[in-house]
């Protein structure tokens, strides 16, 4: 079984969504059985498409929602859901019905028969478009016919079956105004059309005026080829072979017949002459400005990580690239948000929850953010075995079981068990950070106490998060961080401290961009080794025998040490400038 990843532009199309959505899902269950998910980009929507997108996302966890900051176009949103897509195909369609999913099966089936094919393009009987987009489309087709070395009977549509390797290239790709179809002959020559119906638009009316048509025709032909540029070119060396030619002519003329021309004659093919130099030089220099186009179209990314479209300007520098890390965050595919108590709290209100049952052994900071938000507190006792001690019951709609994994001792099997005692359940992984999310549980991770950044948590879950929240600005709270390399802890501590303070009562925001590229810069795999051993050193040198360290989990968060003074070894080990936490 594959996975098909479906991307759908959408622009203003409240009225159709909803069809679309239920539409697609038959098809896929039905008649392919086959898994998808549906990537929906919002291409600056002025109606309620964002509102039914976010219905559908969460009545189906396979609808993904991608936001762009501002009306871009048809192709700029599609490169960008392309940069998000999980599958191993991926299929490109309208918002307005045109394209009709029950004709998906025979793309489909065309795909899996031909191997050597590597694009699938529905070519439309009974085409249901305007006359001016008609007319838009076969002088497109006959243009890259000609400037592309293209197929002129090969049509190119916006309804597509694309294998993943060339949406990959094509997401690599960096330009100003990305037209999909061009790209796809650019980037293979195996590709093929599918006759399929083409349905009357359902509402509105579609978005490609003459104008629009016009811009797009002007940019291809300037972007992808540089025909204007050897017209030009051949103008100028036939205006100046003509005169050329005539200048022959007359001067043989009359040297053997003594028959004189008039003076303008002489002058217009000196005109002319000249005329022809000129063309032929901008033609040259416009060839070598086309050269340095292409050169330059091979760099920066097209899509941003983030949802939104654009070239992505750094203005600081360096041979380090500390402005963009190379690597990979090891959640990438998670929520980011700036605290772990306001992805709590995030998820709470998208529970529409009323009461959360906690620990007594819990961060004071996660009581008060439920409390203080209205949220009513219930609190429950653990055993010697750290296991819950509550009614074994399932929840009613809107109470939440929290379950913090104490120093990673909350197995994998443990978790699923309370999710079938109680239904609803939320884990804090505070403590365990490379212990991965299961389907379908809400999980909390904290990238600022598990690896001193400034601010950052992940937040997995399959409920909708509607609200959109502003990113968090962490740089001038770095100071401690940065400063520690070169001096010690003991030095930032203060500073540490009062930043610590800010976040009580910090707005719910998004993870900072800087913490984000720190994140890419950690090499978790190093990371992970690095603290199991030092655990194991620390087992060796202090063994302890507690309800804490039963356990070895993955990439472990601290080393549980019982003493029977705490306090008191606590202070003997700041005197020797060794900072431990007690818990």
């Amino acid at each position: 079984m594959s996975l098909y990843s479906v991307v759908v532009p959408v622009y203003n199309s409240e009225h159709t969504l909803g069809e679309l959505y239920t539409r697609l899902e038959k098809v896929f269950r039905e008649t392919l059985k086959e898994d998808f998910e549906l990537i929906l980009v919002d291409d600056g929507s002025k109606d309620r498409s964002y509102e039914i997108m976010t219905e559908l996302r969460e009545k189906d966890h396979r609808v993904r929602i991608i936001q762009m900051a501002r009306n871009f176009g048809q192709h700029p949103a599609l490169l960008c859901g392309f940069a998000h897509v999980k599958g191993e195909f991926v299929v490109t369609m309208d918002d307005d019905l045109q394209h009709q999913p029950e004709e998906l099966p025979k793309m489909v089936r065309t795909m899996q028969e031909r191997p050597d094919v590597d694009v699938i393009i529905a070519s439309y009987e009974g085409r249901k478009h305007g006359p001016i987009r008609k007319l838009g489309t076969k002088f497109s087709v006959w243009a890259t016919s000609k400037m592309l070395g293209k197929d002129p009977d090969l049509q190119i549509t916006s309804y597509r079956l694309i294998r993943r390797f060339l949406v990959d290239a094509m997401v690599k790709t960096n330009t100003y105004l990305p037209q999909i179809g061009n790209l796809l002959i650019r980037s293979s020559n195996r590709i093929i059309n599918v006759p399929v119906q083409h349905a009357d638009r359902a509402y509105g009316k579609s978005g490609y005026s003459f104008k629009r048509l016009l811009k797009d025709l002007i940019y291809d032909i300037t972007t992808h080829t540089a025909f204007p540029l050897l017209l030009v070119r051949n103008i100028g060396i036939v205006s100046f072979l003509i005169s050329v030619v005539l200048s022959v002519c007359y001067l043989v003329r009359y040297f053997t017949l003594g028959i004189s021309v008039q003076g303008w004659t002489s002058l217009m093919l000196v005109m002319l002459a000249f005329f022809g130099l000129i063309l032929l030089s901008i033609g040259i220099m416009g060839i070598y400005l086309m050269n340095i186009l292409n050169e330059a179209k091979k760099n920066a990314p097209l899509c941003n990580t983030s949802g939104g479209y654009g070239r992505i300007m750094k203005e600081i520098g360096g041979y380090f690239q500390l402005e963009e890390m190379p690597g990979e965050e090891y959640y990438p595919d998670l929520y980011r948000v700036n605290l772990g108590r306001t992805a709590l709290l995030w998820l709470l209100k998208s529970r529409r929850c009323r009461k959360i049952l906690l620990p007594y052994f819990l961060c004071g900071s996660v009581v008060h953010t439920c409390q203080e938000n209205q949220i009513e507190t219930e609190f429950y006792h653990l055993n010697e075995k750290l296991e819950v001690l509550y009614p074994k019951e399932q929840l009613p709609e809107g109470e939440y079981l929290y379950l913090v994994n104490y120093y990673g001792q909350l197995s994998d099997s443990r978790i699923s068990e309370y999710k079938k005692i109680y239904g609803n359940i939320i884990v804090d992984h505070t403590h365990a950070f490379f212990q991965k999310p299961l389907k379908g549980i809400d999980t909390l991770y904290s990238c600022r106490k598990f690896w001193g950044v400034s601010d950052g948590a992940y937040l997995s879950t399959d409920t909708s998060l509607t609200e959109n929240k502003t990113v968090d600005y962490s740089a001038e709270r770095m100071k401690h961080i940065l400063g520690r390399y070169e001096h010690n802890a003991g030095t930032y501590y203060k500073d540490m401290l009062e930043n610590a303070a800010k976040y009580d009562g910090m707005e719910l925001r998004q993870m900072s961009k800087l913490t984000q590229n720190l994140l890419k810069a950690v090499d978790y795999d190093r990371a992970k080794k690095k603290r199991e051993e030092n655990y194991r050193i620390l087992g060796e040198l202090l063994p302890s025998e507690s309800i804490f360290n039963q356990t070895v989990p993955e990439g472990p968060f601290a080393y549980p040490y019982f003493h029977a003074d705490g306090m008191k070894l606590r202070r003997y080990l700041a005197e020797k400038k060794i900072f431990v936490p007690t818990y």
